[in-house]
This record gives structure tokens, C-alpha cells and sequence, in this order.
């Protein structure tokens, strides 16, 4: 890991949990808001509820991207508009049954966006992004999203940075090798002019195309390999520490990962590397996704 890298890390990090949140609020409204309001949900229950110059911004977006554009400071104000009403019985879990502390926790973490998007000189301080990470988990348990397990695995990555305590049993992965086969000899089909062909287990960088994606609680500082990709995609019933122990990852970076491809399979919002949007593309149900055990 670069050391640009390594001392904005925790900033890094707060990014991935806002991103695996906003994915998941974006399960939650679509969920619940187009079953009280149809198809036009965004128009009928979303728009309503913000602010003029937020109503303004989101109509210009709406027609390229309605879902990914939802973010916190939106989450905020819908929530307050259907908290009785389309999103009743909700947040029923850990203690949000009552709405001021369920707001207080949308502030906080509309705030963490906030800081996120204009960070101060230096790195984020680890305690304090904890704690945003903390509330951004607890509410969506109180949810029974999914993915509140995959930000508080990112958490404890943050504040656990030397990776996963040595295990005595070595774990056998098993790869799928019809997966693989293809999609590798098409890859080390492909050159760059001058250079030799890309080999099987050199990692392989994104582009702007799929948007470079780097962990940053990977123990290793490397972008992920097909192998360790395909490893990923094959043992869904694997927990998330034990596959980050064979793959030589932190369980917040292989959580962070199998939250993107829950994504991905779900028609949302990523951030994948080209290799990884292409060996998704190319997955014709050939696997199951770990969070909601959906065939992709």
C-alpha cells in the first residue's frame, strides 16, 4: 500500500461504509415506498419530502439514475416524511422504535458524509470513524438489512489493522473452474503494445469503466487477483474471517466486496474493478450470493 494509501486509510473507510449504507437505505425505500406508492415512487413519496434546492439537484439526476443518487442527506428527510406511514414497523429493532433516535442517527451519519466529502488535513481519526460506522450498522440491524454485518466487519478491520489471528486448520477453497477457464485464456489473450500478455496471477487493475476498487483494509496493499475473486465467488457459505485468512485479506475487505457483488446481482449502485464487472457479467448463475443467498 502506497503511503498516500496508507495514511488516508480510515477515511477510505468511512467512504465504503457510507457506500454499503446508502446501498442498503436504497433496499429499504425501494422496498417499501414503491409497495404504498408504485412504480413512480420516487416522484409521488420521495421528491415531496426534501428540501427545495435538494428536489432541484435530484430532478436533474433522476432521469439517468433514480436509486444511486439517493444518499444521506436525503435519507434524512424521507425517513422524517414516512416514518408513521410507508415506513412503519421498520426500525423496530435496537431500540429506534421511537423517531428522534432514529433521526439523531440519520443526522450523524449525513454528518459523516459531510466530513467524508471535505476531509481535514491528515486522516480521519480511527475512534471517531468507528463510531459513525457503529451508528450506520445499528440502524440498518434495526432494519434486518444484511449488510449491517459487513459495515461493522469493516469496523472492526479499522480497529483491529493486523488482520485475522492465525488459524490451526488450513481451509480447502474450491474454485469454480468452469467459471475460470474462460475468462482467463481471455485475458491472457489480451496485450498492451510492447509488453507481454497479461498473466493469470498478476493482479489486474481497473479502469474508469468499472471504477478502480481497492479495499482499504487489504492486509496486502495489491488489488485483488481473478483467483482470489473467483475464490470469493465460489464459497459463499464461507464466513468472511475464514475466507479472508486463505486469501491473505482482512475480513472488512472481503466484507466490503461480497456487499458491492449483493449489489451488483441487485441491480444497485458499485464499485468494482473492470476485472470483477466482467467476471460478474460473465457468471450465467454460476454462483450464490453470500448475503441473500440469491443464484447470479
Amino acid at each position: 500500500m502506497n503511503e498516500h494509501a496508507f495514511r488516508f486509510q480510515n477515511h477510505a473507510c468511512l467512504g465504503d461504509g457510507l457506500n454499503i449504507f446508502s446501498e442498503a437505505m436504497r433496499d429499504i425505500l425501494n422496498e417499501r415506498l414503491k409497495a404504498r406508492f408504485g412504480r413512480q415512487w420516487l416522484e409521488k413519496a420521495v421528491l415531496p419530502a426534501l428540501s427545495d434546492r435538494l428536489r432541484t439537484d435530484l430532478e436533474q439526476v433522476m432521469a439517468k439514475d433514480q436509486l444511486s443518487h439517493l444518499e444521506a442527506k436525503h435519507f434524512v428527510r424521507i425517513v422524517a416524511r414516512h416514518f408513521d406511514g410507508a415506513l412503519v414497523g421498520v426500525f423496530t429493532e435496537g431500540g429506534f422504535r421511537d423517531y428522534k433516535k432514529i433521526n439523531s442517527s440519520l443526522l450523524t451519519i449525513e454528518s459523516a458524509r459531510d466530513e467524508w466529502a471535505h476531509p481535514r488535513t491528515g486522516d480521519m481519526r480511527a475512534e471517531d470513524v468507528a463510531n459513525k460506522l457503529y451508528t450506520m450498522a445499528q440502524l440498518l440491524a434495526g432494519a434486518k438489512h444484511p449488510l449491517a454485518a459487513s459495515i461493522e466487519r469493516l469496523r472492526q478491520d479499522m480497529l483491529a489493522p493486523t488482520g485475522n489471528e492465525p488459524r490451526d486448520a488450513h481451509l480447502k477453497l474450491e474454485l469454480a473452474h468452469e467459471a475460470i477457464e474462460p475468462y482467463m485464456d481471455s485475458h491472457q489473450s489480451e496485450t498492451k503494445s510492447g509488453s507481454a500478455p497479461v498473466e493469470s496471477n498478476r493482479p489486474l487493475k481497473g479502469n474508469s469503466e468499472g471504477g478502480s476498487f481497492q479495499p482499504i483494509s487489504s492486509q496486502s496493499g495489491t488489488l485483488w487477483t481473478v483467483q482470489q475473486f473467483l475464490a470469493l465467488l465460489s464459497n459463499p457459505s464461507l464466513n468472511d474471517a475464514d475466507l479472508a485468512t486463505e486469501l491473505g485479506r482482512t475480513r472488512g475487505a472481503v466484507g466490503v466486496v461480497r456487499a458491492f457483488v449483493h449489489s451488483f446481482h441487485r441491480g444497485g449502485k458499485i464499485v468494482l474493478s473492470k476485472m470483477m464487472v466482467d467476471t460478474l457479467k460473465r457468471s450465467n448463475g454460476k454462483f450464490v450470493c453470500a448475503i441473500c443467498g440469491s443464484g447470479f
